[in-house]
């Protein structure tokens, strides 16, 4: 290996061990057997020839704007996004695949099984296991269990459904009308029903846990459409707590990054260095805020800021040590 190839492989390295990224100075300390001229410009011109090795042989490395004030504190990230890659199954394959999932599924319901499923066979929806019956369930299994096969059989074959659903208590519960579209899941615990309710003619997430109890509702399917770009926003940012509120942030171009990365996906602008947003959930970005309390320096919201108070008082008085 020659010296050029050490180095882009150890800058590789290197970016690939910090998925926030890197400037030209924490790459130069991390690397300073390779970039260790005095002239930093001399530097940039070797690393910016090293980035464009790096992609011109299949490695995304981006330069990332996360100061707007000066190009000091840019980052080099190493993207890892494989969402354009995909991969070509044979129908003995599928086949099998299916014949597998099916059994599983049949001895155990499992929402991890079915949304892996939706991804393996998304674009092969002939090889699609659970079209072919319903999953049983055995006499033992628990109520979540019903519920889940009740929901997977009703989005299969474009049944609607009544739900019994609460938010805080279980005993303060509502029946809701509903088109069930699918199952989504957020993160390793957040698993939602996506659906259109009937009633205020709209699609929401509906927690499957808090879901109670599914009727029967002997009505026409009526959702007929695709999902929109707002629908599939699945940020808490975009649940639907409150009216809409437009939230301008003035945030330090130091850690804009980090609330870049916490607000993926849901949709924001920059305006004269400050971040715009709109959101019908604004306590989605307290728990950020305490994890980073200097990376946003002001809010225009006085609601928010009130709210965010008792946020944290709350916090402390639950965790208050006599």
């Amino acid at each position: 290996m020659n010296p050029t190839e050490e180095r882009i492989l150890n800058l590789l390295f290197t970016l690939y061990r910090n998925p926030s990224g890197l400037n030209l100075e924490q790459i130069k300390s991390k690397l300073s057997l390779y970039y260790e001229n005095d002239n930093k410009e001399s530097d940039q011109k070797k690393l910016s020839r090293d980035i464009e090795i790096l992609n011109e042989i299949g490695f995304n490395v981006k330069f990332k704007r996360t100061n707007y004030q000066s190009l000091d504190k840019d980052v080099y990230v190493f993207e890892r996004d494989l969402s354009q890659k995909k991969i070509d199954f044979a129908e003995i394959e599928l086949k099998t695949l299916s014949a597998l999932l099916l059994k599983n599924f049949a001895n155990q319901s499992s929402l991890e099984i079915y949304t892996a499923s939706q991804k393996i066979f998304k674009k092969n929806l002939e090889q699609f296991p659970f079209s072919y019956k319903k999953p049983k369930i055995d006499d033992d299994e628990t109520e979540d269990k019903n519920i889940l096969s009740d929901l997977l059989s009703a989005i299969q074959f474009k049944n609607p459904i009544k739900i019994d659903y609460y938010k805080n208590k279980k005993n303060e519960f509502k029946t809701i009308e509903l088109d069930p579209i699918s199952i989504t899941k957020r993160s390793t615990e957040d698993i939602y029903l996506m659906a259109y309710d009937r009633k205020d003619n709209k699609v929401k997430r509906y927690l499957i846990p808090k879901i109670l109890k599914i009727h029967n509702f002997n009505e026409e399917f009526i959702f007929n459409r695709k999902l929109n770009d707002e629908e599939l926003n699945y940020h808490s940012l975009n649940f639907p707590n409150h009216d809409k509120e437009k939230l301008i942030l003035e945030i330090d171009a130091d850690q804009f990054w980090k609330l870049e990365n916490f607000l993926f996906p849901h949709p924001f602008s920059i305006e004269n260095k400050k971040l715009i947003l709109e959101t019908t959930n604004r306590e989605s970005l307290f728990p950020f805020i305490l994890k980073e309390p200097t990376a946003i320096k002001k809010i225009n919201s006085s609601i928010f800021n009130e709210e965010f108070k008792i946020y944290k008082n709350k916090i402390l008085e639950k965790y208050h040590v006599l």
